[in-house]
């Protein structure tokens, strides 16, 4: 499968989150909101996140085909753009998502998706094994693990199993070791998510309970007998992306982004199993 250049990506890909976003409306993000209350509507803009994470999603895609998937699934691919953009790609895709937490108000998005092509696989890997008879190149979990407070030994047991032999497991997740944290963290204020954001969410909350170190993401992929083939970092937030622009505006903290990956906002790791 012959590369393309983030611009060509991102055309495909904003031509998704467009289209996706036709179907999300705010009676879905509160619904969306009420275990996070972060997430509720005035407190997050989704869409220019979900946009944003084009950087993101395209370092993955390079991954992707340069150890010659053709056959992906992605763990908890909501927001689908990305699940989309594959697709358009030439891979063969299916997403997960439990849809027992989703409501009728959800269901025109879920079938634009599959219609489109994509899969779709009820199955929450957080709570049961996987029983599936097909396996992929590539698992992937992309903003997901932060979401859990619990181990991730049955969580990764499940993604291994649902991997070809030969396949690949993609996570990432925000680091928590981030530069503009340990600023705020300098000055009193919270690396975590807020108290105040667990207040006003329900029972149970399901924002960020623990952000990682790469450190600690290299430690549990041991655990979980995974061996890492690439660590990467990056930046996606239009303002702490590695740009001239940003260099003339922010000398100081591209120069140190530059140096010292550690402090990007995103990292990740690619593993096999052993």
């Amino acid at each position: 499968m012959k590369l393309i250049t983030f611009q060509e990506f991102d055309n495909i890909f904003q031509k998704n989150v467009a289209n996706v976003f036709t179907f999300y409306n705010d009676t879905m993000q509160l619904e969306t909101g009420q275990h996070n209350a972060g997430w509720l509507p005035g407190r997050i803009d989704l869409h220019q996140y979900v946009k944003s994470s084009a950087i993101r999603y395209y370092k993955i895609y390079c991954h992707l085909v340069e150890n010659n998937v053709q056959s992906v699934c992605d763990v908890g691919g909501f927001f689908s753009a990305f699940p989309l953009t594959l697709h358009q790609l030439g891979f063969s895709v299916t997403m997960t998502e439990a849809l027992k937490y989703y409501s009728e108000s959800f269901t025109p998005l879920f079938n634009y998706v599959r219609s489109n092509g994509v899969t779709i696989v009820d199955y929450d890997p957080f709570e049961e094994p996987f029983h599936g008879n097909t396996t992929y190149d590539a698992v992937f979990a992309l903003a997901v693990i932060e979401h859990y407070p619990h181990s991730l030994s049955f969580f990764l047991n499940n993604l291994k199993s649902m991997m070809h032999r030969s396949g690949i497991m993609v996570i990432d997740v925000p680091n928590i070791a981030y530069l503009r944290k340990r600023l705020r963290f300098l000055f009193g204020k919270t690396p975590l998510t807020h108290a105040a954001t667990i207040y006003d969410s329900k029972i149970p909350f399901i924002g960020h309970h623990h952000e990682y170190t790469m450190e600690e993401l290299l430690e549990v992929m041991n655990k979980a007998n995974l061996n890492v083939v690439t660590k990467f970092y990056l930046n996606y937030s239009p303002s702490r992306i590695i740009s001239v622009k940003n260099f003339l505006k922010n000398p100081v903290s591209s120069l140190l982004f530059m140096i010292f990956p550690n402090l990007r906002e995103t990292i990740g790791v690619i593993s096999k199993k052993r």
